[in-house]
């Protein structure tokens, strides 16, 4: 895969042939019956390995198509098990040196295949495709399209204020806005911040109420 095959899917310049040899190498099965619900066609190390050092030398012609891909590939994963990617498994979007216990190989490879290709697309090219995420119903992709406007956030940050929705309430969303709030806080005008504030205020506390906790830790929570 990583060898001279590379190279040689990319030099016919078959936009067909290209993204079908992806979706193939991230294929994969679903048994409820096994102790590994997921497998990959291509076995894991080399499928790790393969998108680790070659996802840096797919051709800009091609990496919006690989991106649908693997956001698909995603979607399917979701289908079999929707906690797929929650946030014990995947505490982050971004690189870190968490090895994400508990999830799935190929989750773990179409995610940061998604991210890494994200990161390397025209910020231009991206905009109707991040909107489209930070809508989803399905949180991981909302992480992927707040984690990508933090690192576009210049070219995408019209995006993040005018959502419908109050993303503090998404507790699962609260690492990306943190990294988001941290990384660009002396770039929100007044009203920006007085977005924030509005959401801070406004947030619903009732997540908390059901946590099988104490009653004077609920009230630390929320005072917090």
């Amino acid at each position: 895969l990583g060898g001279k095959f590379f190279d040689r899917i990319f030099e016919t310049k078959n936009i067909k042939i290209i993204n079908n040899f992806f979706d193939l190498i991230l294929s994969f099965e679903f048994d409820k019956t096994s102790s590994r619900e997921f497998t990959s066609l291509v076995e894991s190390y080399w499928l790790r390995e393969f998108v680790r050092d070659k996802v840096s030398f797919i051709p800009s012609d091609y990496k919006s198509g690989i991106l649908e891909i693997s956001l698909n590939k995603i979607k399917n994963i979701l289908k079999h098990d929707k906690h797929a990617f929650n946030t014990i498994w995947f505490p982050s979007i971004e690189k870190n040196s968490q090895k994400r216990y508990g999830a799935s190989d190929i989750s773990k490879v179409c995610l940061d295949l998604a991210r890494e290709l994200l990161e390397k697309i025209e910020p231009k090219s991206l905009y109707e495709k991040v909107e489209l995420l930070i809508e989803s119903k399905d949180v991981i992709f909302k992480r992927l399209a707040i984690h990508i406007i933090n690192h576009y956030y210049s070219d995408l940050k019209t995006i993040f204020w005018k959502i419908n929705y109050n993303p503090i309430n998404e507790v699962e969303l609260n690492h990306e806005l943190f990294k988001l709030f941290e990384n660009h806080k002396e770039d929100f005008n007044n009203e920006e911040a007085e977005k924030i504030i509005e959401w801070n205020e406004t947030q619903d506390f009732e997540y908390l109420k059901k946590l099988d906790i104490c009653d004077n830790h609920k009230d630390n929570l929320i005072n917090s």
